[in-house]
């Protein structure tokens, strides 16, 4: 069975090459992911945190090793969509159970997490509509591979186009023609020509926004 994009994110990375941990589900209602971030320069450790809901993500939470000495330093989570006072502390004994064998991402070069990366262009298909250009279709979203790189730089990214392609496909997001020649676009008639595209799953959504529905 294909599996949905909210157990692919369960496993999905912070960065290139460093994977989250799951390390505490919420009543099955969310599933909270795990890593440490090093800062190259200054050597510091923070926690990341990843909130995994079946309808998205939350950006990822960062806190310093050193702060960490009481559930009292999560109490900000309470926020969070199903977090409770009872959650953050078991949320706490999950960090403290984990922490030493969480994976560390260095500082990459002004790279946004992939997590983060994956959140933003879920975002910006649903909100930019451009005809042919960006928008969403069923459960997919698509970026033309002309506006591609303007995309990634307008939301500062990181990332050049056939890296963030390659991680979008290594995370089992992307959408792709087979046998086309085109390892990591889609094809999509309009009008008919053949068109090349970013497309990659979208989390589910109680009502997906579908565009370019005649296409």
């Amino acid at each position: 069975m294909e599996k949905n994009v909210c157990d692919i994110l369960r496993s999905c990375t912070l960065g290139t090459g460093t994977a989250l941990k799951p390390i505490l589900n919420v009543k099955d209602r969310l599933i909270v992911s795990a890593a440490l971030s090093r800062d190259t320069a200054t050597k510091e450790r923070r926690l990341c945190l990843v909130f995994i809901y079946p309808d998205g993500l939350s950006d990822v939470k960062q806190y310093r090793l050193s702060k960490l000495t009481s559930p009292t330093a999560l109490r900000d989570l309470l926020d969070m969509d199903g977090m409770t006072e009872g959650a953050i502390k078991n949320l706490y004994a999950a960090i403290m159970k984990h922490k030493d064998t969480l994976a560390t991402q260095a500082d990459n070069a002004g790279k946004q997490p992939l997590v983060e990366v994956y959140r933003e262009l879920c975002d910006y298909v649903r909100t930019y509509y451009e005809p042919s250009r960006v928008f969403v279709r069923g459960e997919f979203g698509y970026i033309h591979s002309a506006v591609l790189q303007r995309v990634i730089d307008r939301l500062q990214l990181g990332y050049a186009r056939l890296e963030l392609e390659k991680a979008l496909k290594l995370m089992g997001l992307l959408v792709t023609s087979e046998n086309s020649g085109h390892p990591y676009s889609c094809a999509v008639n309009i009008k008919g020509r053949t068109e090349w595209f970013l497309a990659f799953k979208l989390p589910n959504t109680e009502q997906e926004v579908v565009y370019e529905q005649d296409i």
